[in-house]
């Protein structure tokens, strides 16, 4: 019979699996033999919780899925232009008033704010209604009264300044809930549940205040086998590390996003076995291992944490080259089906017109050259395609 780390509910085959590193950066093995429904819903709303917020910029920034495949939450901020709303795939909105009318002396004042030509079709539908005429008559205003003058205009929305934080309280709490599990599938829950760690588990329910302060420290420094750790999970992975010496302490290390780490002791005890595990996992790329070799700390090695600020900031700037390589990436995909789809091309189709060839390389060629310069691309309206848009609606 094996009982809940954290109560004294029996599991079974019922159980609702257990993630082990958290689901929402990227984490995919699961257990349920590790704790209770009870307690998983609970964690999961509180600990769990305030971890998975505090990493959603830099999901999003990455656009890695979770563990069980769902993307990465869309986020927030507030710019001079207005608020940008960042999809999970990393598209850009712009929050704003759809139009705005004014009355003057020579008639109505429009003003319509969209971000694509299918908004802009929907807007002038929506705004004809208002004004009382038909769609194909304010578009035909539109065009009498703009003509080629009338451009739709891609600009890169200012990107958020601010701050990453990864370390309340509440995320050190599932963070040493993590490292108490993993352990857990080395030597057993009976061990886990002993007294040896009874201080650590106290800490994940919010029994046991002050151990934060007294078994966890900050770490910034390089793996004993950082290279080959980052040649095979790259800049961004998470790893999980237990070790332990017998009738002596077990240390646990924490590392998210190849940046920031934990060094936690997490008990000590004449009972303690000797235990080498762990748990690595490139979130990106959605690679991860449970017992890797190039993983394993020693634990004279963990026993000397140290943390300089500035090395943390050198490894983060790693991870943000690969988010900006991922945005380059998904953005380019973007405007290739955009141009495509603007010219008729479907699927896998081949085009022969070498005049429409030319002319979707070059704007392709254009939209992209822009976002590498950070400057504005402009090009005329095509009236006919919001007028098709407007009655395939």
């Amino acid at each position: 019979m094996t009982l809940c780390l954290f109560c004294d509910q029996t599991l079974n085959a019922k159980t609702r699996p257990e993630h082990i590193l958290l689901n929402a950066l990227g984490g995919r093995k699961t257990s349920r033999l590790l704790i209770c429904s009870g307690c998983n819903e609970w964690f999961g709303s509180t600990i769990d919780r305030d971890l998975a917020l505090s990493v959603a910029d830099i999901r999003n920034l990455l656009g890695h899925r979770s563990g069980g495949g769902n993307p990465a939450p869309a986020i927030s901020y507030s710019t001079a232009l207005g608020t940008v709303k960042l999809s999970g795939e990393g598209r850009p909105t712009l929050t704003h008033k759809p139009f705005e009318l004014e009355r003057g002396e020579g008639g109505l004042n429009i003003s319509i704010h969209a971000n694509n030509r299918e908004e802009l079709a929907r807007t002038i539908k929506n705004l004809a209604a208002h004004i009382g005429c038909s769609p194909e008559y304010l578009l035909a205003a539109f065009r009498a009264g703009t003509g080629q003058e009338f451009h739709e205009t891609y600009i890169r929305p200012p990107s958020r300044r601010g701050q990453l934080s990864f370390g309340s309280v509440d995320a050190l709490r599932s963070i040493v809930k993590a490292c108490l599990e993993l352990l857990a599938l080395a030597i057993g829950n009976d061990f886990v549940r002993s007294e040896m760690f009874a201080r650590a588990r106290h800490f994940v329910i919010g029994a046991e205040a002050d151990f934060n302060v007294r078994a966890i420290d900050l770490d910034s420094r390089e793996l004993p086998r950082e290279g080959a750790l980052r040649q095979r999970f790259g800049p961004a992975f998470h790893l999980i590390s237990i070790t332990s010496e017998r009738g002596g302490r077990a240390i646990g290390y924490f590392r998210m996003y190849g940046s920031v780490a934990w060094t936690i002791t997490l008990g000590t005890g004449d009972e303690m076995p000797e235990v080498a595990t762990s748990l690595v996992c490139d979130p990106v790329a959605e690679r991860w291992s449970v017992v890797d070799p190039d993983a394993r700390l020693p634990l004279q090695w963990l026993e000397r944490p140290e943390f300089d600020a500035q090395r943390v900031t050198k490894a983060f700037n790693e991870v943000m080259k690969v988010a900006q390589y991922r945005a380059m990436e998904r953005e380019t995909d973007r405007i290739v089906r955009s141009e495509f789809g603007r010219h008729g091309i479907v699927d896998d189709e081949v085009v022969e017109d070498e005049a429409i060839k030319e002319s979707v390389f070059r704007e392709i060629i254009a939209r992209v050259s822009s976002i590498v310069a950070n400057t504005p691309y402009s090009r005329p309206l095509d009236w006919a395609e919001v007028h098709k848009i407007m009655n395939e609606d």
